[in-house]
């Protein structure tokens, strides 16, 4: 059988082709396709897939992240009917839809005495609407949508399963987003999508050198590096100046990293053992190693299609970073995972049957014109049939809810009653559910008043040549008060000077920054050096100053 796993990108297209038999499979060719400015990216995949020398029997393809959502249940049942209602009943407050808007897969992970382990994934039913009409316009019939932590798990169970018994976490790197995904005993117990990508180091190269986004994008392509800690002695000042702008962008990451590590640990019970790295941006030289220095774990580039070789077929490392998501979609179709997988074709959604090539060979344009004419016109019924019908349906389904609810006939009289006489307790109690998802919501975004921005900035106001030395920092919090990331931040930077003379300087320098800028009365203090620096002069003179940060530090 052959099979084609597509990865549908805002500017490529990928894909996969496997040939699957019963016990084995075999990567066959693997293709990328650019979107071409104003196209329609599912045009050009559908051209991508009308190019193939060989029609693919099965396509996979990944429902777009955003869309899509996951949870691992345990359940205290075995029977597959009972699962199933049981699934839909726990669903209905673990996720962020309406529950009759709500449209489901799920994989029986594992069985034992007490009970079935079950994978769920869920997404709103005009979301899969959506994005199956966009698919079918263009001619693209898929057999399976699944989901990008279901690929992640398939690709990882195929390939490295027997080789890693801890938890592990693959952070994929694209152009605009970064995925962050922990996998455990053959099980998704994470995923994160992050709005960061490649195009924020090159921003922020852009912004340091003051050129523009083409240029910088060039430099960080054909000359683009972060130093380890053991090339860091050796490199020249433009060489660290190069790297330190690289490193204060994925010191933003990095926290996400660290976060995620800690949510993983927290549903594994076990700490990470490994980082797999993989998308385009894992390229960048010295960042594996970097990864290593920092999070002191053993980090390894995702070898996303030469794992899969059964023939000790080697692929470059840009193609195994760029493919991952096409191979681990076209995994997802193998028959060994065919009767196990999460497909969101189902249903309403299921294919309504094969659809045969049709081919006029003629030269007649007339007769040529008249078939393309009703090639067209029979496509566009199909499709709209198919919305239609699925929009009847959800239709029908609220009117059914909306004249329920009005009449009375989901809750007794006396419920209806209970429940009116305290408006405020309802209030009350919906206000505390909405309170609880806010904090929840808050704590998983990206936090855009980081202190760890404000170093990235305070690194930019101090010129290189005034030497001064950071000993203490305090942004947003104090001994006595939490940190609050939206209220107004009052900021303590501690230094030691050389000269005292460079304090007056200094504050100019911070004028950028801080309003308000105060300092305490500074004295000269001992500062001690390791064995083979005692011949400097150990006097600093140590100085304290503190200010009231500037909304424009953020951008705000």
């Amino acid at each position: 059988m052959r099979i084609l796993g597509l990865d549908i990108g805002e500017q490529r297209i990928r894909a996969v082709e496997i040939d699957s038999t019963r016990k084995r499979y075999e990567v066959l060719e693997y293709h990328e396709r650019k979107v071409s400015q104003g196209q329609n990216p599912f045009a050009t995949a559908a051209e991508l897939i009308q190019k193939l020398k060989k029609k693919p029997e099965r396509i996979s393809i990944l429902m777009p992240p955003d869309a899509v959502t996951f949870r691992n249940l345990q359940l205290p049942i075995k029977d597959k009917k009972a699962i199933r209602q049981a699934v839909a009943f726990e669903l209905e407050n673990e996720v962020p839809f309406d529950p009759e808007e709500t449209f489901l897969d799920y994989s029986l992970l594992s069985q034992d005495k007490t009970g079935s382990s079950v994978h769920v994934v869920a997404t709103m039913r005009k979301y899969l609407m959506e994005f199956l009409g966009h698919l079918l316009e263009n001619g693209i019939d898929p057999d399976i949508i699944t989901s990008e932590s279901w690929a992640y798990r398939t690709w990882m169970n195929h390939a490295i399963s027997q080789k890693v018994n801890q938890p592990v976490i693959l952070v994929k790197i694209g152009r605009k987003s970064t995925s962050l995904y922990v996998h455990h005993h053959e099980t998704p117990h994470l995923l994160r999508n992050l709005k960061w990508g490649g195009d924020d180091i090159t921003q922020a190269i852009a912004d340091h050198y003051r050129i523009s986004i083409e240029d910088a994008e060039k430099a960080k392509l054909d000359n683009g590096f972060v130093l380890s800690d053991s090339n860091r002695d050796t490199a020249s000042h433009e060489q660290i100046e190069f790297s330190q702008v690289v490193e204060s962008v994925l010191a933003l990451l990095y926290h996400d990293i660290n976060q995620s590590m800690l949510m993983g640990k927290a549903y594994t019970k076990e700490p990470i053992a490994r980082i797999y790295l993989s998308g385009g941006t894992s390229l960048l030289p010295g960042i594996r190693t970097y990864m290593e220095d920092h999070f002191r774990l053993r980090v390894t580039n995702l070898p996303a299609l030469s794992g899969l070789s059964h023939a000790d077929v080697t692929y470059s490392d840009a193609t195994d970073a760029y493919f991952l998501m096409a191979a681990s979609a076209g995994l997802c179709a193998l028959s060994t995972e065919k009767s196990n997988s999460i497909n969101l074709r189902k249903d309403e959604f299921a294919k309504r049957g094969q659809t045969g090539e049709f081919r006029l060979r003629i030269q007649r344009g007339p007769l040529l014109a008249a078939g393309v004419t009703l090639f067209i016109m029979c496509t566009s019924l199909l499709v709209q049939s198919n919305v239609y019908e699925t929009r009847l349906k959800s239709v029908s389904r609220d009117l059914e809810r909306t004249a329920k609810t009005f009449f009375g006939t989901t809750k007794t009289p006396r419920e209806i009653a209970r429940i009116l006489k305290d408006p405020e307790k309802l209030r009350k109690d919906v206000d505390r559910v909405l309170d609880r998802k806010r904090n929840l919501n808050r704590f998983l975004t990206d936090n855009k008043r980081s202190p760890v921005i404000f170093l990235r900035e305070l690194s930019k106001a101090i010129p290189a040549h005034r030497t001064v030395d950071l000993v203490a920092i305090d942004a947003g919090a104090t001994g006595s008060k939490n940190y609050d990331r939206d209220a107004e931040q009052t900021v303590s930077l501690t230094f030691l000077l050389a000269d005292q003379n460079d304090e007056a300087p200094l504050k100019g320098d911070l004028g950028s920054l801080l309003d308000e800028i105060k300092s305490s009365p500074g004295k000269m203090v001992e500062t001690p050096y390791p064995e083979d620096r005692k011949g400097e002069d150990s006097k600093k003179y140590r100085i304290t100053i503190t200010g009231k940060l500037k909304g424009s530090v953020y951008g705000s």
